[in-house]
């Protein structure tokens, strides 16, 4: 009976995986946008 435990763990990797991904983009996307904006 250790599927559900495992299904669990998967989600919250993938949770923070996801988590990861829109940190990073979102530190991206902020830079790109500064960059944009300096040079109008």
């Amino acid at each position: 009976d250790t599927m559900p435990e495992a299904i669990e763990s998967f989600a919250q990797e993938n949770n923070v995986r996801r988590g990861m991904c829109i940190l990073i983009g979102g530190i991206g996307g902020g830079k790109t946008y500064l960059i944009g904006k300096k040079r109008g």
